[in-house]
């Protein structure tokens, strides 16, 4: 999947933009028999990190 051109201005469409700049890791599940699966991985660090 790519979302379109950041030139291209109009309304809608950048929920892919925005969900590649938000999360570390994006992979979709095309294998299912019946809807969709999106997976969203954000590292956000360990509590116990120095």
């Amino acid at each position: 999947m790519r979302g379109r051109d950041l030139d291209d201005v109009r309304p809608g469409g950048l929920g892919l933009h925005f969900i590649k700049r938000v999360f570390d890791e994006v992979a979709y599940d095309p294998k299912r028999k019946a809807g969709n699966r999106l997976l969203l991985i954000k590292h956000t660090g360990s509590i116990y990190e120095d």
